[in-house]
């Protein structure tokens, strides 16, 4: 099966920009050849949402090389992007609100386009469309999206990581499900797609956050077992030595 998890983790890499490695998965390129073959309209959208998602994700970035992060490269999927990198819990809100507030500033821009744009006009309002959508259902309390990021963010601030994802993880499992069922009372398949694979991206995050926290835990209780057994040798040596 190592074939198929090669392929399922395949991505090109396109170049660098600003120093940060940019990786498509072979999956958007497949995406795009089959809407290229169908539509040439729907191929430019693609290309433009592509643009989008790619300065949403490079927000990201600069914004962990702002906090002095290490960023190890940026992905583009056919449903998103990721930017690849240490995202430490105290930085977290500013790394992750960074990508949201592209898509705002990137709100006047395409508007301009879409009034002045001449012939393209169309297009262009049809992108500034797109990037709004895309803005305002990123920003849903729903983990790894960027809104619940922030709420875990923000939770972080009054409880211990562990359970700001905890509340994190329960408010995403509600807003997939109303997800879910809006996608299936309104026949967009899509939406359950998408439902099904945030709950799952959200159910990794609290297994590994539960791993962590017992092994955390463990680590405390081997440590004091150590301290114990010290402390017993020492006051033996003490009276040894009387």
């Amino acid at each position: 099966m190592n074939w198929l998890n090669n392929l399922a983790s395949f991505s090109l890499n396109i170049g660098r920009w600003f120093g940060v490695p940019i990786y498509v998965h072979w999956t958007w390129f497949a995406l795009v050849g089959v809407m290229a073959c169908v539509s040439l309209s729907t191929f430019l959208m693609l290309l433009g949402i592509f643009a989008i998602i790619l300065l949403h994700e490079f927000g990201h970035a600069f914004a962990m090389k702002r906090c002095g992060s290490l960023v190890q490269g940026v992905v583009i999927y056919p449903m998103g992007g990721v930017a690849r990198g240490e995202i430490p819990s105290e930085n977290e809100f500013t790394i992750t609100v960074a990508g949201p507030l592209v898509n705002l500033f990137l709100v006047p821009f395409l508007y301009s386009l879409s009034v002045y744009g001449g012939a393209s006009s169309g297009y262009f309002n049809d992108l500034q469309i797109t990037n709004l959508s895309l803005l305002v259902f990123n920003l849903i309390p729903m983990y790894p999206l960027d809104g619940g990021r922030l709420l875990r963010s923000i939770l972080a601030k009054h409880f211990t990581l562990y359970k700001a994802t905890s509340i994190a993880f329960k408010v995403t499992c509600v807003c997939s499900c109303l997800l879910a069922v809006i996608g299936v009372m309104t026949m967009h398949l899509l939406l359950v797609v998408i439902a099904a694979f945030v709950y799952y991206s959200a159910d990794q995050e609290m297994k590994y956050m539960e791993r962590l926290s017992t092994d955390n835990v463990m680590g405390v209780i081997q440590d004091s077992h150590r301290l114990v057994h010290d402390i017993e040798e020492r006051l033996q040596r003490i009276q040894e030595n009387r």
